[in-house]
């Protein structure tokens, strides 16, 4: 396959804009390249690929317009206009290195979802993921999850842990760890991670910034039913969950949300979606709602709206977790 022929052009309407922090957010092959024709792919442990599937099941349990069962939380804000159509999703997602336990996983995350029923439903999860018995290690990673309902059919899997998403980029790749993060009160990191659709297919960009971000890879439209035109549905928040019924892990930077200095919340700033012509635009701040999850004690998100300069459309999202029945 030629990488170059394949990897469509980057979107227009990105907005230019600086890092947080201007240093290199990545950590991996960051200084390395593939041979040429190849592209890296993690090793994948037999361990990885059982805890895989086993959470990937977990998640299968929660269709996209319900609310989790015991152990699974998320808080999500959304555009709501009724009969829109989407063709991709952004945000610059702030960085945060949590604390959670072998049996927990919390992201910060993209949902890109078309479900005209709940027993057909499609969607792409992407963004910022701490979970130490599917991906390993100490550090958040780059992380996207496919699912497809149909009936009681349901396949799709994180990252390669199956076949669907196929990596293109010679040095950055799906599963990629992030090096640094953001210092409660101090200093902030962000990255910016897009799903837009292209040549048929669904691709992954990240970069510093939209101007710098490139694409890893896509995932095939041949794997989809509804999602294979367009989306209904840009959901942009935090997700967690444990296998236990114990308490739940930290989201977003383990603290609650507040909009006032966003150095000591976790956020999402220029949220932005793809439109048909396959322009990145503003979300209408005016039709976005948000879903705390019912457990406001434990996690909650705030829209702060339109502020400004090289934020725009940003969320505070996040909260310690424990017992959240």
């Amino acid at each position: 396959m030629d990488v170059k022929k394949m990897s469509p052009r980057s979107i227009s309407g990105e907005t230019r804009s600086k890092n947080v922090s201007a240093s290199s957010i990545f950590h991996g092959l960051k200084r390395e390249r593939c041979p040429s024709g190849t592209v890296p792919i993690r090793r994948i442990t037999r361990e990885n690929l059982v805890n895989a599937k086993y959470f990937a099941k977990k998640v299968d349990q929660i269709h996209a317009n319900g609310f989790p069962n015991l152990g699974f939380r998320f808080v999500s804000a959304e555009e709501i206009i009724r009969g829109k159509r989407y063709f991709g999703g952004a945000a610059s997602m702030s960085l945060h290195n949590l604390t959670v336990d072998p049996d927990q996983f919390s992201t910060s995350q993209i949902w890109i979802v078309n479900s005209p029923t709940t027993d057909q439903m499609n969607a792409i999860e992407f963004g910022i993921m701490k979970n130490p018995s599917v991906v390993g290690g100490n550090l958040p990673r780059l992380f996207g999850y496919w699912i497809v309902r149909n009936g009681h059919r349901i396949t799709g899997c994180y990252n390669m842990a199956c076949e669907g998403f196929i990596q293109t980029h010679p040095t950055i790749y799906i599963d990629q760890p992030f090096l640094y993060s953001s210092i409660y009160g101090h200093i902030s990191y962000d990255v910016h991670i897009m799903v837009y659709r292209a040549q048929d297919h669904w691709w992954l960009r990240m970069g510093g910034t939209a101007e710098r971000s490139e694409n890893v890879g896509y995932w095939p439209n041949v794997i989809f039913t509804t999602l294979r035109t367009n989306a209904s549905a840009v959901r942009y928040g935090g997700y967690v969950g444990s296998m236990s019924e114990a308490s739940t892990p930290p989201m977003g930077n383990g603290f609650l949300p507040q909009i006032q200095n966003f150095n000591t919340t976790a956020y999402m700033r220029l949220m932005k979606y793809v439109n048909e012509e396959g322009a990145s635009v503003d979300l209408n701040s005016h039709s976005v709602l948000t879903n705390n999850g019912r457990v406001p004690q434990c996690y909650n998100i705030m829209f702060a709206g339109q502020i400004g300069g090289e934020w725009n459309n940003t969320i505070a999202y996040g909260g310690p977790g424990g017992y959240c029945k």
